[in-house]
């Protein structure tokens, strides 16, 4: 039975809505624009380090592997290792923009293709113009193909791990026993990432068969009829809810510049931006529109059961992800042709203790679901479906959510569809709480990779 009823505000003229949506368009706008110049600053360089470490730890753990094969069933075995690590030097190499990344890979060279290698690119790299420092890198890594590890001084192996991380350790180790420590270690921790690597590709193929499946279950039953629409739309509402979604974006834009002129770090005080919704409540009632209507407006309500909205929501998360990840694969596309990076500003922030994790999920499954769902798909999609179509509803509010993402526009095409599956949920099961689930699970998901392979 469907939960939603209609609003007893009174008609007014359209221009009312004029303000409202200038408002969002103006903060949608400084949030593109703050979002461009943290990218330019920040994020480019930090992806691009991210792509090249995990590439560096493929390419050593999968030269592990061979050789290991290799002792084992001789030279035939992986006889396609130098075409493939070709590939994995010229993905590391698309992903270079400092002369810190060509001193990292100039390190996976030396490890494959041997120490003439690595100081062919070692002497193109120190004509380019480079920092003191990492000409003291190059100096000490010349040092090392020469005399070995063991020739370099505390200080030059210290600043070694502390500049370049993995690809220091690498370079600590080169030419040493595998099957003894230190090398064993960084072998290991290279293999380990090379199957992780490897079971995130094969469960997100399962995902992908099984969201296939449910799809084609759901197309099925929608044609006979047995899933209908549970929301109602209010052709006769003002646009309280329109000036309610204004209201939270202009809070959330001022809570972000807050946080970040009082350089607050913990996760935690994000929490406080809970607060914008009892403002929000007010706002609407001050426009008539008392609690329970703005319950049942945004879908705060059980619908058909709160387990029974969870498992749609899930469940059509699940159905949903083919678009998810055709959106993905645009991406991808827009990637390899502009050259340009998505980013979040989650990845600066993915080290620390099961403290700081926990707070990471916190953030992404509960919070960010339930702020972003009451607002994008309660109060917005609420107010676009008095007068629009699903479709059309649906793309607005999609828009809107992607662009104001900080993950950049190559992003656009995934984040959209993602918001695009999230409508569809509020339409199907009028009740919020699917949409919230899908949201929670899409995050967790996100996350749960990104600490698998980037921390």
């Amino acid at each position: 039975m469907d939960q939603t009823v209609h609003l007893r505000t009174k008609p007014e003229p359209r221009q009312a809505g004029v303000w409202p949506w200038l408002v969002i368009l103006c903060s949608v706008a400084f949030v593109v624009y703050s979002n461009l110049h943290r990218l330019e600053r920040v994020d480019k360089i930090q992806i691009n380090d991210i792509r090249i470490k995990v590439i560096g730890q493929e390419t050593i753990g999968l030269k592990s592997l061979q050789d290991f094969l290799q002792a084992r069933t001789g030279a035939a075995s992986l006889s396609r290792w130098n075409e493939t690590s070709d590939q994995f030097i010229r993905g590391m190499e698309s992903s270079a923009s400092t002369p810190e990344h060509s001193f990292r890979i100039a390190v996976i060279a030396g490890e494959i293709r041997g120490n003439d290698e690595a100081i062919a690119r070692l002497d193109t790299l120190s004509k380019s113009g480079i920092p003191s420092e990492l000409a003291d890198d190059i100096a000490a890594l010349r040092k090392i193909y020469a005399d070995g590890p063991e020739a370099l001084d505390s200080e030059a192996r210290e600043r070694l791990i502390r500049q370049h991380d993995f690809f220091g350790r690498v370079a600590l180790t080169h030419g040493l026993d595998p099957n003894r420590e230190p090398r064993k270690s960084v072998e290991q921790s290279a293999t380990r990432m090379l199957i992780l690597v490897g079971l995130v590709a094969v469960v997100l193929l399962l995902f992908m068969v099984l969201s296939i499946g449910l799809l084609v279950i759901g197309i099925v039953l929608l044609r006979k009829g047995k899933i209908q629409a549970a929301y109602v739309s209010n052709p006769s509402s003002s646009s309280a809810f329109l000036e309610v979604f204004a209201l939270y974006l202009t809070l959330f834009i001022v809570f972000g510049l807050m946080e970040r002129k009082l350089g607050v770090v913990n996760l935690n005080w994000n929490w406080l931006s809970l607060l914008i919704m009892p403002v929000t409540i007010l706002w609407a009632q001050r426009r008539g529109v008392d609690f329970q209507e703005f319950r049942r407006a945004v879908g705060w309500h059980c619908g058909r059961g709160w387990l029974r909205e969870i498992a749609a929501g899930i469940g059509g998360y699940a159905a949903g992800w083919v678009f998810v990840a055709l959106g993905l694969f645009i991406t991808a596309i827009l990637v390899k042709l502009t050259g340009a990076s998505p980013g979040h500003p989650f990845t600066q922030i993915l080290s620390g203790d099961g403290w700081h994790v926990l707070a990471l999920y916190g953030i992404a499954c509960v919070f960010a679901p339930v702020l972003e769902e009451t607002m994008f798909r309660g109060a917005l999609f609420h107010h676009m479906r008095r007068r629009r179509r699903w479709l059309i509803s649906a793309a607005v509010v999609a828009s809107v959510f992607a662009t104001i993402h900080p993950q950049g526009w190559v992003a656009l095409p995934p984040l959209g569809m993602i918001a695009m599956v999230l409508a569809a949920l509020r339409e199907w099961r009028g009740s919020i709480i699917a949409p919230m689930a899908a949201h929670a699970l899409n995050n967790f998901i996100a996350l749960t990779v990104a600490l698998l392979l980037l921390r």
